[in-house]
């Protein structure tokens, strides 16, 4: 079990299939990878509007069509934190 950040990092790295069970807002979602883990994933190159900005629930909604309860394949672009995943989908939604 990783008990420092550097084991948690080391771990996310190494991810690579997961499924999409949450869209926080149009360039973050929520992946279940194995072992039950739950990712906050960011989107590499992606910008859209956050929630509370003009347009906001709109990205939302048409990233949530695009991705929810989808099976992806993560693959690292940066870390922003130990939980957070800068990440570029290689699949059918994007």
């Amino acid at each position: 079990m990783c008990e420092t950040a550097h084991c948690l990092i080391k771990s996310v790295l190494s991810v690579s299939h997961g499924r999409v069970v949450g869209v926080t807002d149009g360039d973050t979602i929520k992946v279940l990878v194995a072992g039950e883990q739950l990712l906050r994933i960011r989107l590499a190159f992606c910008d859209a509007s956050e929630k509370k900005q003009a347009f906001g629930a709109r990205a939302k909604r048409a990233m949530s069509e695009l991705v929810f309860a989808r099976d992806t394949e993560l693959r690292t672009q940066a870390i922003d934190r130990p939980i957070s995943l800068k990440i570029s989908h290689s699949g059918s939604w994007l």
